[in-house]
């Protein structure tokens, strides 16, 4: 990636173990060392529990603005012991950036919003403005 530039193009380091196309859902199974190839590819870290990333959409396959972007998280989950799954709370997103559970109040004794339930607290009750 680069800052408003095209970045560069970095060498294959995932490969295809499947691909299938069933009721219009596209599913591909791809593996790569959790090492990166080299130190501009990413190296996973086998303790973490997520991942967090941005994506974007471009109009074609010319370097253009994108017309869509957003950004995620990808949870890890354990295939041979129990992994718990814990609420992470009501999450939304105003004008694109995320909105977090719990909302941006501080509670007391640093600040009353929270505790007054003011709407801007959270994006089940924030309306705008």
């Amino acid at each position: 990636l680069d800052q408003h530039a095209p970045g560069v193009q970095l060498a294959r380091s995932v490969h295809v173990k499947s691909m299938a196309v069933q009721g219009g859902e596209r599913t591909v199974v791809l593996t790569r060392p959790l090492k990166g190839l080299t130190q501009r590819h990413f190296t996973f870290n086998p303790k973490a529990d997520k991942l967090d990333f941005i994506s974007a959409q471009g109009v074609s396959l010319v370097f253009a603005k994108h017309i869509l972007h957003d950004s995620s998280t990808v949870n890890f989950v354990s295939v041979d012991q129990p992994t718990c799954i814990c609420r992470a709370g009501i999450q939304g997103k105003l004008n694109g950036a995320g909105f977090p559970y719990p909302g941006p109040c501080a509670g007391q004794p640093t600040g009353d919003l929270d505790f007054e339930h003011n709407p801007t607290c959270s994006v089940q009750t924030y309306s705008g403005g």
